[in-house]
């Protein structure tokens, strides 16, 4: 469970930011409800719990994230199972429907997902990304409270780490290059 994170430290890469295992066990005890494919529920702790997955949230439909920072997991999806990788969630501050479209446009929807472990999870209300204390801001460019560029590695439910980029249009150590380099 998130709520036994043991003596982990997490650590936002490059942003400036530390969180002791207290502080993070503080934030992510009571994460709210994501929806996955149809608008399904999903309770975090049941998508994040009992196996090793990376959790990348990304801008559905933005250029880097649809060009980049998704495909290249789906790409790596052999040598993340490799590493021990169960699969990554893929989770953006928008509704089941953005996400499900955002998944068919990358051929990453149904059997092709589960193919390359992805599965695509929403964050409607921001509450799961706020409850991380990773939020941002962006209603003077029309959006409203997004998702900072976060990868986050999750093993039997303990964060283990969390990369959080310092320069939102690219993808750095979020990335899964970055990611694999540190399971």
């Amino acid at each position: 469970m998130l709520r036994n994170l043991g003596q982990s430290i997490v650590r936002a890469a490059g942003a400036g930011r530390n969180w002791t295992s207290s502080a993070v066990s503080a934030k992510v005890a009571q994460l709210p409800v994501l929806r996955a494919t149809g608008g399904t529920e999903v309770k975090a702790e049941e998508a994040l719990a009992g196996k090793t997955v990376v959790v990348g949230v990304v801008g559905a439909f933005t250029g880097v994230c649809t060009s980049e920072h998704v495909p290249a997991y789906a790409r790596a999806a052999e040598a993340l199972k490799a590493k021990g990788v169960d699969g990554v969630r893929v989770v953006s501050v928008n509704d089941h429907l953005v996400m499900d479209a955002w998944a068919e446009s990358m051929g990453l929807a149904g059997e092709a997902g589960k193919a390359a472990g992805i599965e695509f999870l929403s964050d409607p209300d921001a509450s799961f990304t706020s409850a991380l204390d990773l939020s941002i801001d962006l209603s003077g460019a029309g959006l409203g409270t997004r998702s900072q560029r976060y990868a986050m590695i999750v093993e039997n439910g303990q964060v283990k780490d969390v990369f959080v980029e310092t320069v939102p249009s690219e993808v750095s150590v979020s990335g899964v290059d970055h990611v694999l380099s540190k399971l």
